[in-house]
C-alpha cells in the first residue's frame, strides 16, 4: 500500500489512469500543486471570507477558520460586503422559487403523463432534501465569493444536495481555462469515525491515515489528532470519459494512504451546479461582490478610521481661561448648576469642529458607490425611499429598474435549478441500477396530500423531455408591492376579481381560494383518472355540470390530439353525454286524454251484423 511522500514530485499526473493503490499518492501531489500554482484564489477567498464575517481567520479549514472573538475596537464599522451581499440574496430569493419541468415535443399522452410524473419526482426529490433553503445560502454565497455550488450525490442509497463551500472545490486553471475543465476535485474534512462506518473494509487504514492540512502556499501540514474533532483530509475526484465510448472517466474517493472508493464515471458533467455573480472573462471561477468593492471597503475603513482620530483629538470641550484672571479652576467640573466665580474676564468654553464636511461627504460617496459599482438596491438595503419619491407607481418603477441589474444573476438562478433537475435524473439512473423500485414522496400543496412516485414510473430518455423553468412573476414580491399592482389591474378591467384573488397570493386567501377551486380540481381529478388509469368516474348531481362540460370536452380535445386508446376516450365521452342528460333532464311525459261522453248503443240489426264472422 502506498503511502503519502511530501516530497515525491513524480506522482503527478494522469491519476485517473493509475491502479487504486497508487492514487492517494497522485491525489496529494496533485492537490499540493494546484495550491502551489494557484494559491491566490484561496488568499481571495479568505479576504472574502473576512470581509463578510468580520473576523481575522487564519485559513480556511475547520482549525483555522474557528478563533477567538475580536475586540470590539477591531471590527468594521461600517460594513459594506456585507449589506451589499445580504441585500442582494434578499432581492433574488425573495419571490417563489423556479420551479423545473420537464416538457415534452409531440409526444403521445403517456410520455406526456410521463413528463409530468418526471415534474413531481423531481420537486419530491428536492422537497426531501431541503433544497429551496439550500438554494438561498448558494445565493448568498455566491453574492460573496462569486460561486455557490451544490453537490448532487446518493447516501445509503437515498438522493442527497448537498451545500459546498467553494474553497473546497479546485480546478487546475489551464484545464478550466475555456470554462469547461476535465478533472474536478473536491477536499473536505470528514470524521474518522464516520469514514470507519461508511466504508469498514478499511477501517485500519482510516485509523492510521494523518491529520492533513493544505495551505494555500502549497505545503501539507500534519496536524495532531484532537479527540475532541478528529477528522481526516479526504480528496474526491472526478475525471471525465474523453467520449461517449471511451472508457477513462474515472471518480475515486481517497484519504493519506488508501483509496475508500473507485468507480468508472460515465457522465458526461461532474455532479455539481454552481451559481456565479458574474462571469468569468476567461477561467472557471467567477469574481463575487467582496472581490469588486474590497477597494472601497479599504478606503471606507480608512475614512472612518481618519474620522474616528479627529474626533478623539478635537470634538472634545475645552475652557480657555485668560492669563492673570483670577478664575477658580478647581469650581469648572461636571456639577449640575455649578457657580464659579472670577475676576477679569469670564472663561470661555468651545469646542471646535473636529471632521470636515468634505470628509463627511466622501464617506457618504463611497459607501453610495459600492452600491452602485454591484447595482445593488440602496433603497432595499435601507429600507428607506430615495428623496423625491413619492407615489407608489414611481417606487414600482424605481423598483423595477433597479431590478433589471439583477437580470443576469435571476437567469442564472433559474438555471441553476434547472441544471440541478438534470443531475437528479442522472443520479436517480445510476440509483435505478441498483434499486429498480426506488422512489420519492411527492408533497401536492395544492391538493393537500402526499403522493408516492416510482422512478420506474416516470423514467424517461434525456432526448424525449426539454427541461425548463417556470419564469419569475413580473409582480412585486412584497405584499403591499403586489397588492397595489393587482389593484391596478383590477381597476383599469384588465383582470376580473377572481383572478386578482389568485394573484394576490396572500396566506390569508389560501383557504377561500381552495374552496373556490375545489369545483375544477375534482373534475381534473376525475378526468385525469379517467385517461391515466382507466377508471370511469361518473357525474354526480352536485357537480357544477356546466363547469363539468366545459373542463370535459377540453380534456377530451387534448388526449384525442395527444392519441389516447379509444377505450380510454370512451370513458371521457360517456361522461359528458351522462352530464348533459343530467343537466337537461327529459321532459315529463304528456297527461292523459280527458275522457268523453259514453258511445250509444247499436240497433238491434247492425249488432247482429258486427256479430256474423266475415266472408
Amino acid at each position: 500500500m502506498a503511502t503519502l511522500d511530501i516530497d515525491q514530485q513524480s506522482s503527478q499526473g494522469r491519476w485517473w489512469l493509475a491502479e487504486d493503490d497508487d492514487i492517494p499518492a497522485r491525489l496529494m501531489a496533485v492537490m499540493r500543486t494546484i495550491y502551489q500554482r494557484h494559491g491566490s484564489r484561496q488568499l481571495n477567498l479568505l479576504r472574502a471570507a473576512r470581509l463578510f464575517g468580520d473576523m481575522p481567520a487564519l485559513g480556511l479549514s475547520p482549525r483555522a477558520f474557528s478563533l477567538p472573538s475580536v475586540p470590539l475596537y477591531g471590527r468594521l464599522s461600517l460594513n459594506v460586503v456585507r449589506a451589499l451581499t445580504t441585500t442582494a440574496r434578499a432581492d433574488l430569493v425573495q419571490g417563489p422559487a423556479p420551479m423545473p419541468m420537464f416538457v415534452t415535443s409531440g409526444a403521445d399522452y403517456e410520455l406526456q403523463k410521463r413528463a409530468e410524473g418526471l415534474t413531481k419526482f423531481n420537486r419530491g426529490v428536492m422537497y426531501q432534501t431541503g433544497f429551496d433553503a439550500t438554494a438561498r445560502k448558494v445565493a448568498l454565497h455566491s453574492a460573496i465569493f462569486g460561486d455557490g455550488i451544490v453537490k448532487v450525490f446518493a447516501r445509503d442509497g437515498k438522493p442527497v444536495i448537498e451545500h459546498v463551500f467553494p474553497w473546497e472545490m479546485h480546478v487546475e486553471e489551464a484545464d478550466g481555462f475555456y470554462g469547461a475543465p476535465r478533472s474536478l476535485y473536491q477536499t473536505k474534512w470528514v470524521d474518522r469515525s464516520v469514514l470507519r462506518e461508511r466504508f469498514p473494509d478499511y477501517a485500519q487504514q482510516i485509523e492510521e491515515a494523518k491529520s492533513i492540512d493544505l495551505d494555500p502556499s502549497g505545503g501539507m501540514l500534519f496536524v495532531q489528532r484532537d479527540d475532541l474533532a478528529d477528522q481526516v483530509l479526504c480528496v474526491e475526484a472526478w475525471h471525465l470519459p474523453s467520449s461517449a465510448s471511451a472508457e477513462d472517466g474515472r471518480h475515486v474517493l481517497a484519504i493519506d494512504g488508501a483509496t475508500l472508493f473507485s468507480e468508472e464515471w460515465r457522465d458526461e458533467s461532474f455532479p455539481f451546479v454552481r451559481l456565479s455573480w458574474s462571469e468569468p472573462l476567461a477561467g472557471y471561477w467567477a469574481c463575487g461582490i467582496a472581490d469588486e468593492v474590497a477597494g472601497l471597503q479599504y478606503e471606507i475603513n480608512l475614512t472612518i478610521e481618519k474620522i474616528r482620530q479627529a474626533l478623539a483629538l478635537c470634538a472634545v470641550p475645552r475652557v480657555f481661561v485668560e492669563k492673570g484672571s483670577k478664575v477658580a479652576t478647581a469650581q469648572l467640573n461636571n456639577d449640575l448648576g455649578a457657580i464659579i466665580h472670577y475676576v477679569g474676564r469670564p472663561p470661555v468654553f468651545d469646542v471646535a469642529r473636529a471632521v470636515s464636511p468634505e470628509l463627511v461627504q466622501h464617506l457618504d460617496r463611497l459607501y453610495s458607490k459600492a452600491f452602485e459599482l454591484t447595482g445593488v438596491s440602496q433603497m432595499n438595503a435601507t429600507a428607506m425611499k430615495p428623496a423625491g419619491l413619492s407615489s407608489g407607481r414611481a417606487i414600482r418603477v424605481y423598483a423595477d429598474l433597479q431590478s433589471k441589474r439583477f437580470v443576469a444573476w435571476g437567469q442564472a438562478y433559474q438555471d441553476f435549478y434547472v441544471e440541478t433537475a438534470r443531475q437528479v435524473v442522472r443520479l436517480m439512473r445510476r440509483l435505478a441500477e441498483d434499486d429498480p423500485e426506488v422512489e420519492v414522496v411527492y408533497h401536492d400543496d395544492k391538493r393537500r396530500r402526499i403522493e408516492r412516485i416510482a422512478w420506474a414510473d416516470v423514467a424517461l430518455d434525456e432526448e424525449s423531455y426539454i427541461l425548463q423553468a417556470y419564469p419569475v412573476s413580473s409582480l412585486p414580491q412584497t405584499p403591499a408591492g403586489r397588492l397595489a399592482a393587482v389593484d391596478d389591474m383590477l381597476n383599469s378591467g384588465m383582470i376580473d376579481a377572481p383572478t386578482a384573488k389568485r394573484l394576490a397570493q396572500m396566506p390569508d386567501l389560501e383557504a377561500e381560494m381552495s374552496l373556490e377551486d375545489a369545483p375544477r380540481d375534482l373534475l381534473e381529478q376525475a378526468f385525469e383518472r379517467m385517461l391515466t388509469d382507466g377508471e370511469y368516474s361518473p357525474p354526480e348531481p352536485f357537480y357544477d355540470l356546466q363547469l363539468a362540460l366545459r373542463v370535459g370536452s377540453l380534456h377530451y380535445q387534448r388526449a384525442r390530439l395527444a392519441g389516447v386508446p379509444d377505450e380510454r376516450l370512451d370513458l371521457v365521452r360517456r361522461f359528458l353525454v351522462t352530464a348533459q342528460q343530467m343537466l337537461t333532464p327529459p321532459a315529463p311525459p304528456a297527461p292523459p286524454a280527458p275522457a268523453g261522453p259514453a258511445p250509444e248503443p247499436l240497433p238491434p240489426e247492425l249488432a247482429a251484423a258486427e256479430a256474423l264472422p266475415p266472408t
